[in-house]
């Protein structure tokens, strides 16, 4: 004969309760996955669009200290370097540039800064080790690196800094000369911010 084991009221009631209870809370919980996952996609899409139409609109100030940080970032590299040293000050290279399918509106425009230096080395052997150890350095700094090739067959690198500034040690096609270089990227920005109110 089978015995049941005795089960007490309080028991037995709070039996389909807690059922309720879990079914309840894996209800919400669902619910709240599904909510972030809608908040994510509408951040994304509306990333791309902003990005399509040329990305966010920049205030004057903004862009003028984005263009400083480029410069920084380039003489900051002219002052790393170990076997070589730089020629001259740097070369303002900034254009206007397009960045996604929208118009600028009133009152914007669309620059890229960036700025060139000359280098030189003693040798070759000098400029080739500087790459590998500026390549070596950035990689252990966590930077996104790229390794290429001149069109002489010498190594170039570039990386971008902390601060998403494009920066390298490379071969200036025209001239066949090492050079430094810092690119801010295109920034769409106000040609002036407005004047503040008193």
């Amino acid at each position: 004969m089978e015995s049941e084991l005795p089960t007490s009221p309080e028991y037995r009631s709070a039996g389909p309760r807690a059922g309720r209870l879990l079914l309840s809370t894996r209800r919400w919980g669902i619910g709240l996955a599904v909510a972030a996952l809608l908040c994510w996609a509408a951040v994304a899409v509306n990333g791309f669009f902003v990005e399509l139409g040329g990305g966010p609109v920049r205030s004057a100030a903004e862009f003028h200290e984005r263009d400083a940080r480029t410069r920084q970032a380039g003489g900051r590299l002219g002052a790393e370097l170990r076997l070589g040293k730089l020629v001259d000050h740097a070369a303002d290279t900034s254009v206007r540039c397009t960045r996604g399918l929208a118009a600028n509106g009133p009152g914007e425009t669309r620059d890229e800064p960036s700025y060139e230096w000359e280098v030189t080395f003693g040798k070759r052997a000098d400029y080739v080790a500087e790459v590998r150890r500026l390549r070596a350095e950035w990689w252990e700094r966590g930077w996104r690196v790229h390794d290429g090739r001149s069109v002489k067959g010498l190594p170039v690198v570039s990386g971008t800094d902390d601060y998403g500034i494009d920066i390298g040690l490379a071969i200036d096609p025209g001239s066949s000369r090492p050079k430094i270089w810092a690119d801010g990227g295109c920034i769409r920005h106000h040609v002036r911010d407005p004047a503040a109110t008193p």
